[in-house]
């Protein structure tokens, strides 16, 4: 599908290869090991993340965008890596200042990582499958 692959990217793919550099011939698929962590927890991080962002919590919304920013950058997800970075910021300096604009960056931009994660698992299960 040529318009899928117009679209801007997400996912940085040397992130998800680096990740394939050190798979043993043989042993569990480090890559779908990884994204599917990462789409299980991260989840459960964003639902956090905007309550943290109703409930006027600097501080959690700190820790939150951190373990979210750390996450997405091990997954290739780097222009989300850096909107968390960005609100991590904003929530260490104790404000709550454009966190509503920035979640919702943040929702947005989780929406098309994790679609394209989704897309590459289902490419690697069936490069495994015809292998």
């Amino acid at each position: 599908n040529d318009s899928a692959n117009k679209k801007v990217t997400s996912i940085n793919r040397k992130s998800l290869d680096n990740l394939r550099a050190i798979q043993t011939p043989g042993g569990a698929d480090i890559v779908s090991k990884v994204i599917n962590a990462y789409l299980s927890e991260s989840s459960n991080l964003l639902k956090k993340l905007q309550q943290a962002k109703n409930d006027n919590d600097p501080a959690n919304l700190y820790k939150l965008a951190h373990a979210l920013k750390s996450s997405s950058a091990n997954v290739g997800a780097l222009t989300l890596a850096d909107f968390c970075k960005s609100l991590e910021a904003i929530g260490r300096g104790g404000s709550m200042e454009g966190t509503a604009e920035l979640v919702e960056s943040i929702k947005n931009e989780y929406h098309n990582a994790t679609s394209q994660l989704k897309h590459e698992l289902d490419n690697d299960y069936g490069k495994q499958a015809s292998a």
